[in-house]
């Protein structure tokens, strides 16, 4: 017999579906990310014809001082900027939407 709203039945043999549900993190994939960000922020220099010196004007131009060994230090995929710096970040490249800066999963 078909679910039913409020009913607890299901047809014999119907299998119930999972919602999608995105795939935790291992740790593997979290030790990998600074270096995928320093990639994708080094792709969006690049886009851009941009050096360590110009990201760091333009965070400035936002009121985030951060140095270009900072910078340095993100595209060799030794870190990754604080959570509270995405949003400064994103703005500095004109991004249309701060999360972006964030390398494709």
């Amino acid at each position: 017999m078909p679910l039913i709203s409020g009913d607890n039945r299901r047809t014999p043999g119907a299998t119930a579906t999972m919602p999608n549900r995105r795939k935790q993190p291992t740790r593997k994939d979290l030790k990998r990310f600074p270096v995928r960000f320093g990639v994708h922020l080094r792709s969006l220099m690049d886009a851009r014809g941009w050096q360590t010196a110009d990201v760091a004007k333009a965070l400035a131009e936002q009121g985030v001082e951060i140095g270009k060994p900072t910078i340095q230090h993100w595209l060799r995929g030794g870190g990754c900027p604080s959570e509270d710096l995405l949003e400064p970040l994103g703005r500095a490249f004109g991004l249309s939407d701060y999360r972006h800066i964030l390398p494709p999963a």
